[in-house]
């Protein structure tokens, strides 16, 4: 996988932006479509591909904004859905550069240029990897991992909004619950000592100084060694909890008055 500047010839035409290329070929590459494109050694990865049920499939983008390339063929990206991975060779994602001088001659977004062989490629690292993203990518927002932290203040206007980076919300009676979609694959702690989804519905949203909430990158929980998708750490002030609440709390989520 490479990400760097590109350019390269279709149909006679120049196009160019950055490129993000799921291979592991010479920085120099020559595709099927007699293009060249040199890129640069950088690792990333797209978002706009996952994978589901084994098939390729675009992801929270326009397919009317993306152009798709099949051995050299422009084809539908509704077409995508019927190569599976297996039989993906190379795979190539190019993202416009907006302010790239001639950059609105071309309304795609995205181009996507894929090669394919009757024979499943070598398994190698770098293709067990890929696939483990693009399965994480299909389910998550934030396959590459995601971290947040709230202070009391902030976790009562979280939970006012059902903001579910906070993985948690506030019962009628104000003490926390983990929502159901985070409940069974999280590693929880309060003041630093694991806990269960029990122990985080004894704290009351006041007793709360600092909540952290974290997914793990797809390498952690898309693969073998699996670990728990979500943490959430909360660090409590007790004693805050007992105090005059008109003092102490100075969210007007607290009451839901405005």
């Amino acid at each position: 996988m490479r990400q760097g500047l590109w350019q390269v010839n279709l149909k006679d035409r120049e196009y160019r932006g950055s490129v993000r290329q799921v291979c592991w070929h010479p920085t120099k590459m020559s595709l099927s479509m007699g293009a060249e494109v040199i890129v640069s050694p950088l690792f990333n990865y797209p978002d706009v591909l996952c994978l589901k049920n084994n098939h390729l499939t675009l992801k929270n983008t326009d397919a009317q904004l993306t152009k798709v390339f099949v051995n050299g063929q422009e084809a539908s990206p509704a077409s995508l859905s019927a190569l599976t991975f297996e039989e993906i060779d190379d795979l190539f994602v190019y993202k416009k550069w907006d302010d790239f001088p001639d950059a609105d001659q071309y309304p795609e977004q995205y181009r996507i240029l894929i090669s394919t062989n009757h024979k499943t490629p070598r398994e190698t690292l770098t293709r067990i990897k890929w696939k483990q993203f693009l399965l994480a990518n299909a389910i998550s927002d934030h396959p590459l991992g995601h971290s947040s932290s709230f202070s009391m203040n902030q976790l009562l206007e979280a939970t006012f909004f059902s903001n579910k980076l906070a993985f948690v919300k506030r019962t009628k009676k104000d003490y926390l619950q983990l929502y159901d979609e985070f409940a069974t694959d999280i590693d929880l702690y309060i003041n630093g000592l694991p806990v269960t989804s029990k122990d985080i519905e004894s704290v009351h949203v006041r007793e709360v100084d600092k909540l952290y909430t974290r997914e793990r990158p797809f390498e952690e929980w898309a693969g073998p060694n699996r670990q728990h998708r979500f943490t959430l750490f909360i660090q409590t002030a007790p004693t805050r909890a007992k105090r005059d609440s008109t003092y102490y709390v100075f969210s007007p989520f607290y009451s839901g008055d405005f």
